[in-house]
């Protein structure tokens, strides 16, 4: 019985045995977006279309541009959304940027900048062996109706990636990553393609969906979780052209940026708590200031900055920093806060009903950060506090926090970061 029984189990089919290899799947989907000639002719890459936010009206038009020299890629990336100016990503083939009208310039070095890279790989087609060390086979599973290959990605340096091939027609349909957010976070993301169309014998994805999630990757046949944002790029054009490489220049701020750390957006030292000085130049500011009970600060927060970002759009005037508050006198014994809250922005405007033009102070300030929640920001401002006197300075005004991780993108309170200043004599 113990022989039928060992036989039995080493003549039945294994599943681990039946996936098919990621090299040989990877190696046929190389195969079939065009052959190694037409490949080979392709230096530079120009893609126009429209990105769509989903659950809204909004939508702008964007341009890719991709140009590949003796290996090196430079990639400018860059859209428009209405009233709240333009936005734009890229590379030099050293580091990579993106700007953006709240959050200012962020600037990625090394392994940091490696999604974002990859991702524009993907989209010009580049050998998988370009972007990747190697690859494992995990399972088959089934999104969106379909069997996918879900496969391992290994990088030649940070996290690894998931890639899901089609197992019918061997079509890239998805890819999961980690993303580098701002100030430090991580954002997990996964990124569908689809409309895959030949452009002079190299096939292209025409579309692209970005989803942000709440969790990492999908486990078996679940996604990681229902997104809470989706960009939907649909690429109307993709040609090939010899781009001159003025096309492919950072703007002059970003070129600042990269040259100067200083001039990009702030992010927590490596110990968070650490104070320091700092000189900052006068902000303009749109504003609303009330007087409110001491417990009401997030609820009177989740009136005021839509009511603020809504009069923005309206006026036409572009936003050039993440929401803040102020914090002009804070009572405890009658447990009142008078707060001032609002929108940096790039000049003064005329005031609108209680939406009003004003500044932030410039000159010397205190800066500490806060991550974590905001009910527990109050520990991190004593602390700024307590600093300020034992450095025997003097303050000159009240204090305020900048909010640099939007709660709609990341709900883990643990992570959110927060920039506490405080100016001094």
């Amino acid at each position: 019985m113990l022989t039928t029984l060992l036989l039995a189990l080493a003549s039945a089919p294994q599943a681990h045995d039946a996936l098919p290899d990621a090299v040989t799947l990877l190696d046929r989907r190389e195969a079939a977006l065009g052959t190694l000639e037409a490949r080979a002719r392709v230096h530079g890459i120009r893609i126009r279309g429209r990105i769509e936010m989903t659950g809204s009206k909004e939508s702008a038009a964007f341009e890719e541009r991709h140009r590949l020299v003796n290996g090196v890629e430079q990639v400018l990336h860059s859209v428009t959304w209405g009233g709240w100016g333009p936005t734009t990503q890229g590379t030099d083939g050293v580091v990579s940027w993106s700007t953006d009208a709240s959050f200012g310039i962020m600037v990625k070095e090394g392994a940091s900048q490696g999604p974002p890279r990859r991702l524009w790989g993907i989209a010009r087609s580049a050998p998988w062996r370009s972007l990747y060390a190697g690859a494992t086979t995990r399972g088959l599973v089934e999104r969106d109706g379909r069997k996918l290959y879900e496969l391992e990605m290994k990088p030649r340096e940070g996290a690894g990636e998931r890639w899901y091939l089609d197992a019918t027609t061997n079509e890239l349909a998805r890819v999961a990553v980690v993303y580098p957010g701002p100030t430090g976070e991580e954002f997990p993301m996964e990124f569908g393609f689809g409309d895959w169309k030949a452009v002079d014998g190299v096939l292209y994805p025409f579309r692209r969906v970005q989803e942000i999630l709440t969790s990492q990757f999908a486990e078996g046949d679940q996604p990681a979780s229902a997104p809470m944002m989706s960009l939907v790029y649909r690429c109307e054009s993709i040609e090939h052209a010899e781009l001159d490489p003025a096309e492919l220049v950072p703007p002059a701020d970003v070129v600042a940026a990269i040259r100067d750390p200083k001039k990009r957006a702030p992010s927590p030292a490596e110990d968070a708590t650490r104070c320091s000085l700092e000189t900052l130049e006068p902000q303009y500011v749109a504003t609303i200031r009330v007087t409110i009970p001491a417990d009401k600060v997030s609820e009177t927060l989740a009136k005021i900055l839509p009511e603020v970002g809504g009069a923005l759009a309206q006026l036409g005037v572009q936003p050039s920093g993440p929401p803040f508050s102020r914090f002009h006198r804070i009572d405890r014994e009658k447990n009142e806060i008078d707060l001032e809250a609002g929108i940096a922005v790039r000049g003064a405007f005329q005031s609108r009903g209680r939406v009003k033009s004003g500044e932030l102070p410039g000159g010397r300030v205190a800066v500490t950060w806060h991550v974590g929640p905001y009910h527990e920001l109050s520990k991190s401002t004593d602390r700024l506090g307590a600093w300020i006197a034992s450095e025997k300075l003097a303050a000159r005004g009240p204090f305020w926090e900048v909010y640099w991780t939007d709660p709609g993108l990341e709900p883990d309170p643990s992570t959110w970061r927060t920039q506490i200043l405080w100016p001094v004599e």
